[in-house]
């Protein structure tokens, strides 16, 4: 198990201490990075010379440790959204495009589906359970998903346009969850 760890290191000529989380081990973000930092942008006073830098040092401490306790429990839940903060707003589906087409004709087809699905709009940030969910049931309804008769049966084309989604972008939350569901997706 992941450990988060409070650390702080000497800024401003030795006044002040920045404030910031260690992960141990590191962990991976999105694009496959080791991450074993992350900085909180929050200051201390190394050493406070009244009350009220005290209380200041005091109030930044326990929002430090109010943050790494937020991220101890996203890291024991697999959720590691806040790994990816910069690319939240980003178009997921042209990161689909970019990086899904590559892969061939299956997940070209997830595409096409997840884009009439999204109506052409979806950010990364929108992307969750919920999200697959409704497209998995979209995908079971969907007029353009009808089999051939020997062909794969519908919920295993549901399944395999569910996981090029998944293995596109989602954080590894989300995929557990697609992994603990697929055998409903069976019936």
């Amino acid at each position: 198990m992941s450990q988060v760890t409070l650390k702080n290191r000497n800024i401003s000529q030795g006044k002040m201490k920045s404030i910031y989380l260690e992960f141990n081990p590191a962990i991976h973000d999105i694009k496959g990075n080791s991450v074993r930092y992350e900085c909180l942008n929050l200051e201390i006073y190394t050493n406070p010379e009244n009350s009220q830098q005290l209380k200041h040092n005091r109030a930044v401490e326990e929002i430090a440790e109010t943050i790494r306790c937020e991220r101890y429990l996203q890291l024991v839940r697999h959720d590691y959204s806040f790994l990816a903060k910069a690319r939240l707003d980003e178009d997921f589906l042209e990161y689909f495009r970019m990086n899904g087409d590559c892969h061939g004709a299956k997940y070209q087809s997830s595409r096409l589906h997840f884009e009439r699905f999204c109506k052409g709009q979806c950010k990364f940030r929108d992307i969750n359970a919920s999200l697959c969910e409704r497209f998995r049931l979209y995908l079971l309804r969907a007029k353009g998903c009808s089999t051939p008769r020997k062909s794969y049966p519908r919920t295993l084309q549901v399944h395999i346009s569910m996981h090029s989604l998944a293995l596109s972008i989602l954080p590894i939350g989300t995929i557990f969850f697609l992994k603990t569901t697929q055998h409903a997706w069976k019936r």
